[in-house]
């Protein structure tokens, strides 16, 4: 009778003992992928930004090509900034 509630708990435990390192391969393997599929997404959502150089800069070409005139290149350039 002893036997039936003991045998299994040995059973359960050696199983973990041999097949652990196994499985928390898997689960680690596992996290690193959802990592990787969550950044990915982000990025893909977030899309991209230019940096405030880059907004300057074409701000200046249109100044310079007198799309803008000066008040807005003003105004484009502190919106860059903060």
């Amino acid at each position: 009778m002893m036997a039936l509630i003991v045998l299994p708990l040995v059973t359960a435990v050696v199983c973990l003992i041999v097949r652990g390192g196994g499985m928390t391969r898997r689960a680690a393997e596992e996290a690193t992928n959802l990592q990787g599929q969550q950044a990915e997404y982000i990025r893909s959502v977030a899309g991209t930004r230019t940096s405030a150089t880059d907004q300057i800069t074409q701000a200046k070409q249109l100044y310079d090509a007198g799309a803008i005139n000066s008040a807005e290149y003003d105004r484009f350039k502190t919106a860059a900034l903060n």
